[in-house]
C-alpha cells in the first residue's frame, strides 16, 4: 500500500468538508447568521473565503506526486487552533451564539478536531516503516552535478 494513500484520503475528506462549509458561509451567509443566531454577514463571509482557500491548500497538498508532510502538519495544527478557537469563543461568550449555534459550533469543533487527529495519523503513518522505524526524507538542492556529489557522500569520512 502507498504510505501517503491514508493522509491523501484524510486531506481530501478535509478539503471536501471545508469547502461545503465555506460554499454555504459565502453564498448563504444570511442562513448560517440564523443557525448561529447571530447578525455578522461580512464576518461569515470573510471567514468562509479564508476556509475556501485552505480548502483548495488541502487539495492541492493531497494531489501532489510527493505530499509534503510539513505541509500536512501545517494544515492539522490549523485544524486544532480552530478547535482551540470554538472552545474559547464558548468558553469566554457563551451566550454570543443561540443554543443551536453553540451544538453547531461544537458539532464543526469535533468534525474538525477529527480531522485533525486523522491528519496527524496519517503523517506518522507515512513515515513509519514495516520495522516499525521511522524514515524523514529531506530534499537538499546543491549547485553540483549528480556524479561529484556521489564522489563526496559515497566517502562520508572524507567529507570537511
Amino acid at each position: 500500500m502507498n504510505s501517503s494513500l491514508p493522509l491523501r484520503i484524510a486531506l481530501i475528506a478535509n478539503a471536501v468538508f471545508s469547502f461545503t462549509c465555506a460554499m454555504l458561509m459565502v453564498f448563504n451567509s444570511f442562513t448560517v447568521n440564523e443557525m448561529l443566531g447571530i447578525q455578522a454577514p461580512l464576518v461569515i463571509q470573510s471567514v468562509g473565503i479564508g476556509l475556501a482557500i485552505f480548502a483548495v491548500d488541502l487539495l492541492h497538498q493531497a494531489t501532489r506526486t510527493r505530499i509534503v508532510t510539513w505541509r500536512a502538519l501545517y494544515a492539522s495544527t490549523g485544524d486544532l487552533l480552530w478547535v482551540l478557537a470554538t472552545v474559547v469563543l464558548l468558553g469566554i461568550f457563551p451566550n454570543v451564539l443561540s443554543s443551536s449555534g453553540n451544538l453547531l459550533a461544537i458539532a464543526v469543533a469535533i468534525t474538525v478536531f477529527t480531522f485533525g487527529v486523522w491528519q496527524f495519523w496519517a503523517i506518522q503513518s507515512a513515515h513509519k516503516l514495516p520495522t516499525g522505524k521511522y524514515r524523514i526524507c529531506v530534499p537538499i538542492y546543491v549547485n553540483a552535478p549528480a556524479e561529484e556529489m556521489w564522489n563526496k557522500v559515497s566517502n562520508l569520512g572524507e567529507i570537511e
